[in-house]
């Protein structure tokens, strides 16, 4: 079943994501919490794509 996520949810988790990346490279970093920011940045810029392919 497919559920729609509305623009402002999305817009909402990308600035969730824009926090935690801040907060992930301000400080000590092991490997783990480095794959973790690449995910979340990944995830980020999908989510962007995402709100500007439907406006």
């Amino acid at each position: 079943m497919m559920h729609q996520v509305s623009t402002t949810d999305i817009k909402a988790i990308v600035g969730y994501l824009e926090a935690y990346i801040a907060k992930m490279k301000t400080e000590p970093r092991s490997t783990r919490e480095v794959n973790q920011t690449r995910r979340a940045t990944v995830l980020k810029r999908k989510l962007e794509k995402k709100i500007s392919l439907s406006e």
